[in-house]
């Protein structure tokens, strides 16, 4: 599994790829420190386009130096850096967020139910009915006539 001893060394991994996506230039890419253990061959992932591409949580994950999807998210979940990966997650969501407003959102939407995203319904603001309802009569006014001769006119 890819460690990373600084958080600024992972922030500084997170930005290039964020950098590198856009299609704008990256400083030179060096191999990673001494102190990242590199398991992946794709650790240094970059995309081979310089023209803007769509964030990837599994790019990410490659370019950071991680082995598989699993291990990114299992480092994300109880990793010393946690935070960091969990900001940068957010930020791959907040672009997939940006294309539901487009045409046709359809990719962008199996995308968010993928990273766990789900439809809520507008009752969430409803209180929840009772389980029991109980009724009560309250009697006022008149008493009703139980026959025909206890009418009066």
């Amino acid at each position: 599994m890819t460690h990373f001893y600084s958080v600024a060394e992972l922030s500084d991994r997170v930005e290039k790829y964020f950098l590198s996506v856009a299609g704008q230039p990256v400083p030179e890419a060096k191999p990673p420190s001494k102190y990242i253990k590199k398991t992946s061959p794709l650790a240094m992932y970059t995309p081979k386009t310089n023209k803007p591409e769509v964030p990837l949580l599994t790019g990410l994950a490659l370019f950071l130096g991680f082995p598989s999807l699993a291990d990114f998210e299992a480092y994300e979940q109880t990793g010393l850096f946690k935070k960091t990966l969990r900001e940068a997650r957010l930020r791959i969501e907040c672009e997939y967020e940006k294309k539901l407003h487009q045409p046709a959102p359809t990719g962008a939407i199996f995308a968010l139910r993928c990273m766990g995203w789900t439809e809520k319904s507008s009752a969430r603001s409803v209180k929840a009915a009772p389980s029991k309802l109980k009724i009560s009569v309250i009697n006022t006014g008149p008493q009703i006539a139980g026959t025909e001769k206890e009418v009066d006119i």
